[in-house]
């Protein structure tokens, strides 16, 4: 099984501290956006930083604006801000269409499937709008198949 840590929206409050022990040991890691480059740095200390978006909010980062990562299989579409344009799924677009659809943005936690497609938003490490508290995303992905956990962050 491969876990993917996914955090978004950290907005300057990432520290050596926070994050040591926030995904399990060996996690992949995809960022979706307002991270600092230095938060970026101390996470890509503490696990696998496998690609990320940069927001509206970075500054001095080299993160691309949207990205495709594939994982065992599972195409991954990332951007900071829902898509505002269509995004196939594979049974729509076998060759070209994706499984998951991650973003940040809203500081709000999101998880929905439909037409084949699975759109999920971890919530936001800082400023939750959405009744939560902070929360970032691990998804779990076995044999093809994937599942999705919010992880409350303490502190």
């Amino acid at each position: 099984m491969v876990k993917i840590a996914v955090i978004s929206d950290t907005h300057g409050t990432i520290n050596s501290g926070n994050v040591k022990d926030l995904f399990p040991k060996n996690s992949l890691l995809l960022t979706l956006g307002d991270i600092f480059l230095g938060e970026l740095k101390i996470l890509q200390s503490h696990y696998n930083f496998i690609g990320g978006v940069k927001g509206n909010c970075d500054a001095g980062n080299f993160l691309p604006l949207s990205e495709t990562v594939e994982i065992e299989n599972v195409r991954i579409f990332l951007s900071h801000q829902p898509p505002r344009i269509k995004i196939f799924s594979r049974e729509e677009d076998q060759a070209e269409g994706y499984d998951i659809v991650l973003f940040g943005h809203l500081h709000r936690r999101v998880l929905l499937r439909e037409n084949g497609l699975a759109y999920f938003s971890p919530g936001a490490f800082s400023s939750p709008r959405d009744g939560h508290g902070p929360s970032v995303g691990i998804i779990e992905i076995n044999d093809g198949k994937f599942n999705f956990r919010f992880v409350e962050v303490n502190g």
